[in-house]
């Protein structure tokens, strides 16, 4: 069990690699550690569990530790991403998980729960991980969200382009020829000093969207510095991608990837609304999958939520999960009712976002 950052620095490339192996963009940790430095909430704890068979590391469980207002810690996996979930070598999962478990379960100030909220959902990890030893767990909540994907193998570019609705390729004709007009052109942005304007773009074209979250949501310049740090390592590697859309001789939008093994995770994005006529960040998503045909990967992960442009690309729905873990034990009865409070507000939000818009306003007027 690791707690102190400068502690982690002989696993990192053995931890990259496993991310690398086992296709989790997210769980890199040059991503997941920029997150932790800038984008942490303040009161968390580092715990990352290391598994080894002699000098073999085999698994990875970037944990970190949060209290929730009723005292139970709960240990969350770093970062922020979907389809993230411990590493481990391929067959060996389970194995990983009883010594995980049994790493957080040993220590005195260990966590009394564990939250995987953003696996995939057909992820083992939950139910492997409630096993611990003599006293076995238990997952107590599941909840599902569609999360749209553009599966590439066996297709071409224009096999799945052509796949798409006539609408779309005439819509997207016409902002392509708009674009030709306006002198617009895509890029990646790859060097320090052109990943840095990106960055400072997306932080300024997406900052309504960070200073209205939870109390838990980083700030808009703790996620650019988070952003800035991951891209300065991962994209010489070719493990992140930042594609940007100029116009006027600025940029209008900007679209971040992250990528392991063949998966591109679209991580998020954000434009210029007033170039909203050339369809900024719709296209530039495009052209990104465009390019990961010709870079040879297998999928783009288009992320939680089945929003209507996702649904437009995509080719399937593979959807995500999200699970909490109690470990077994005397105490078990006492940290669910300490979960309690939290699951209530998780099904109290998921209720809400079903009502109309005018309810949803007056229930955010109680609620301040």
């Amino acid at each position: 069990m690791i707690t102190e950052l400068d502690d982690l620095r002989p696993h990192l490339e053995a931890w990259d690699a496993l991310a690398v192996r086992c296709r989790q963009p997210y769980a890199a940790p040059a991503w997941m550690l920029s997150w932790w430095r800038h984008a942490a909430p303040a009161a968390s704890r580092l715990a990352v569990v290391v598994v080894r068979d002699g000098q073999e590391t085999i698994g990875i469980a970037p944990w970190h530790q949060d209290r929730l207002r009723t005292g139970l810690w709960v240990a969350r996996l770093l970062g922020t991403g979907h389809r993230v979930e411990p590493l481990a070598i391929p067959g060996r999962e389970a194995e990983v998980a009883r010594a995980v478990a049994g790493a957080l379960t040993r220590r005195p100030a260990g966590p009394g729960a564990l939250s995987l909220d953003r696996i995939d959902a057909g992820s083992h990890w939950p139910d492997l991980l409630a096993v611990t030893g003599p006293n076995r767990g238990r997952v107590v909540e599941r909840a599902l969200t569609g999360a749209p994907v553009v599966r590439l193998d066996g297709l071409t570019y224009e096999a799945w382009l052509g796949g798409r609705s006539s609408n779309f390729r005439g819509q997207r004709a016409q902002a392509r020829r708009r674009m030709q007009r306006e002198g617009a052109a895509f890029r990646m942005a790859e060097s320090p000093p052109e990943l840095d304007a990106a960055v400072a773009a997306f932080v300024d074209m997406t900052r309504d969207q960070w200073s209205r979250g939870s109390r838990r949501s980083p700030r808009a310049a703790a996620v650019g510095a988070m952003v800035r740090e991951a891209a300065r390592e991962l994209v010489p590697g070719g493990r992140m991608r930042v594609w940007v859309l100029e116009a006027g001789g600025r940029p209008v939008s900007v679209q971040i990837f992250v990528v392991a093994g063949g998966e591109v995770g679209y991580w998020n994005g954000g434009f210029d609304p007033r170039w909203s006529r050339l369809r900024p960040g719709f296209e530039t998503i495009v052209r990104a999958i465009e390019h990961a045909f010709s870079a040879g990967d297998r999928r783009v992960d288009l992320g939680g939520g089945a929003s209507h442009y996702k649904l437009r690309l995509a080719t399937g729905d593979e959807p995500i999960s999200a699970a909490m873990v109690l470990p077994g034990g005397r105490h078990r009865a006492l940290r669910e009712a300490q979960l309690l409070p939290s699951r209530l507000d998780r099904l109290a939000a998921r209720a809400a976002h079903r009502l109309p818009p005018d309810v949803k306003d007056r229930l955010r007027a109680l609620r301040r």
